[in-house]
């Protein structure tokens, strides 16, 4: 992993992670105002609930309805238990089914939900749910008979009642919840032919939640505020860093870099000089002047390239241009270039080159464009020797020039990034390659200011080919 992608995933860690916080207080502060919601509204309930209805049991007349049909006929309901062994008898299955019908006929606490919420200024979203729990009988010897139990179902009683609350007596309220308890009351004497009874009131609003989220929303707008706020600080502050490193790390190449851009020329003048020095050469005329012709273009490449490198950000588009035998400059190059390299395994293979095809070009350009392709081309090269083929065809508008290596090739993304001005691709075990990230990149330049296509078609491990259409 690259240093700027650890700086990358810890930023964007430590931004999750403070996201997660946020959305963890917003949750808080949700769950609260619900919570504080239902303590508010089960209060008021409660209060009223209990004021009107806890002396009458199930609602107001309930106790007298429950005593009609229970401590009345608690008798005949004892001998129906002593004669069948069972409290489940016909008897009494018939008498729990009308008690549980006339109950939810006789219901009047939809009036008794009605005075509440006039009260409170509750408006029609709030819903209720009354249900039974469980009723025991008590007989002569006191002790509780389970009569009606919620976890189980009765055949005789209305199923669309029968919830996993208790049995329905009234209200509506769709999938009540624990939290939704107003009240749980469980009543009686506890006395030989009585009975016990234990009712829930459930109540909730449809919209609670919207209700919720309505008064929690200054607080939700702050937070996600807050939350872009932190974002944006993130995003620029990493941006402007990335910048500033990005300059930072193109400053340092070019002050370690430098002295890549000039080697050519110099090295070229250097290995010329040497062999003027040469006894043999130095007494031919022919090859003094051969070796004099070589160091008069590369000080004059090397005073131009200077020039250029003084200010790398402009590009120059208004060139002066020259009707010259390409394949004449090109040769001359390729004679330089091997002058340079003659010691280190480098070969040059060559096909069409007496193409005679002039062409209207820029010398020092186009020398420099083809000065960087085989700079690239011997420095990412990893067989011996290092192989250089330079194919030139006729094209019924001009040549068509292709430059192939036998070097390490390159992946599909340093190829897109190719020509971007100071990229240089990261190639395991070429850590140590010298060089400005500029070679391609002025390659680019020289292609756009001559109207000129290029193309380039490269694979790890198969070397790479660089295709100019003139």
């Amino acid at each position: 992993m690259t240093e700027l992608k650890k700086y990358q995933t810890t930023a964007f860690t430590g931004f999750i992670i403070l996201v997660g916080v946020l959305l963890y207080l917003i949750y808080n502060t949700f769950e609260l105002k619900n919570k504080q919601y239902q303590v508010d509204l089960k209060q008021k309930l409660k209060q009223f609930y209990l004021k009107n209805v806890s002396k009458e049991s199930i609602y107001a007349g309930g106790f007298s309805l429950l005593d009609s049909y229970l401590v009345k006929n608690i008798e005949s309901l004892e001998s129906e238990y002593l004669k069948s062994g069972s409290i489940k008898n016909q008897y009494t299955d018939s008498l729990l089914a009308m008690m549980f019908e006339e109950l939810e006929t006789r219901n009047p606490t939809d009036s008794l939900i009605q005075e509440i919420k006039k009260q409170y200024k509750l408006d029609d979203q709030l819903e209720y749910l009354i249900v039974i729990n469980s009723i025991s009988l008590r007989f002569s010897d006191n002790k509780p008979i389970p009569l009606y139990q919620y976890q189980k179902k009765y055949p005789f009683l209305k199923a669309n009642l029968q919830s996993p609350q208790g049995y329905i007596v009234s209200g509506k309220l769709k999938s009540p919840q624990p939290q939704n308890i107003v009240t749980s009351m469980s009543m009686g004497p506890s006395s030989p032919y009585s009975y016990d009874i234990t009712v829930t009131f459930f109540a909730d609003r449809i919209d609670r939640q919207a209700e919720i989220f309505k008064s929690a929303m200054p607080v939700l707008l702050l937070t996600l505020f807050a939350l872009l706020l932190v974002f944006f600080v993130y995003y620029f502050t990493f941006k402007s860093w990335s910048k500033q490193k990005k300059i930072s790390d193109m400053k340092s190449d070019f002050i370690n870099g430098i002295t890549h851009e000039f080697n050519t020329p110099i090295s070229t003048i250097m290995v010329a000089n040497r062999a003027i020095q040469n006894e043999k050469v130095f007494n031919s005329k022919e090859s003094i002047t051969e070796f004099t012709e070589i160091i008069a273009r590369q000080t004059k490449q090397l005073q131009t390239l200077f020039n250029q490198v003084m200010d790398i950000t402009l590009v120059n588009t208004e060139i002066e241009k020259k009707e010259v035998i390409f394949c004449q400059l090109l040769t001359e190059v390729i004679q330089d270039y091997r002058i340079k390299t003659h010691d280190k395994n480098v070969y040059f293979y060559t096909q069409g080159i007496n193409n005679e095809t002039q062409v209207c070009l820029n010398r020092f350009w186009v020398t420099t464009m083809l000065s960087n392709i085989f700079d690239n081309a011997i420095k990412y090269g990893d067989k011996t020797p290092k192989e250089i083929h330079i194919t030139v065809d006729g094209t019924p508008n001009g040549l068509r020039i292709s430059i192939r290596d036998n070097g390490i090739g390159m992946e599909k993304y340093t190829v897109e990034h190719l020509f971007d001005k100071f990229y240089r691709g990261k190639n395991p075990g070429r850590e140590h390659v010298s060089g400005l990230g500029l070679g391609m990149y002025y390659v680019q330049q020289c292609i756009q200011i001559h109207n000129w296509k290029l193309e380039v078609q490269s694979s790890i491990g198969q070397g790479s080919e660089i295709l100019i259409v003139i």
